[in-house]
């Protein structure tokens, strides 16, 4: 297999957690102005992607789903719930 950025052969839970966070990985780069620190850009197919755009979304609505903080529409952090990393 693929080594890991450390070279070795098992990948450690938080470096694939990052790269399952990241969207370059699916071949989109998104610029942040510097003066407003709000993105600008978005240029897609700037590289060959390690994961589909549609396999990158279903990571992050999982992720929503099993998350132990609920917040409202605005995004105020409400409350949290016990978290579990089992699929329901």
């Amino acid at each position: 297999g693929i080594p890991s950025p450390a070279g070795k052969e098992q990948w450690n839970k938080r470096a694939i957690e990052k790269m399952l966070e990241n969207e370059k990985y699916t071949g989109t780069v998104s610029l942040l102005d510097s003066a407003t620190q709000q993105y600008e850009f978005q240029m897609k197919e700037c590289h060959p992607p390690i994961i589909t755009e549609s396999e990158f979304r279903a990571v992050q609505e999982e992720k929503k789903k099993r998350s132990n903080i609920i917040t409202d529409d605005d995004g105020t952090h409400r409350s949290s719930k016990k978290y579990s990393s089992k699929k329901k």
